[in-house]
């Protein structure tokens, strides 16, 4: 993931508005998708299914995966 593709996704994750609660990313290494819930300085804080785990990827090894289109920051 692009730096910019993340630093857009976080402010639409941290912003609250319902746009940033629909943001899922793949994890490149593992190809398991998740629901996006808060941004560090380069990692992604992601709700796993079932059970609702939560887990923190590295941006660098994530692809955005929201609804199956690539958004543009």
């Amino acid at each position: 993931m692009t730096t910019e593709n993340f630093k857009g996704m976080c402010r639409l994750v941290m912003s609250g508005e319902e746009a940033g609660q629909k943001k899922f990313v793949e994890n490149m290494e593992n190809h398991k998708v998740a629901k996006v819930v808060a941004c560090t300085e380069d990692s992604i804080e992601v709700e796993l299914k079932p059970g609702g785990r939560h887990a923190v990827w590295k941006a660098d090894d994530c692809k955005e995966k929201t609804y199956g289109y690539k958004p543009v920051y």
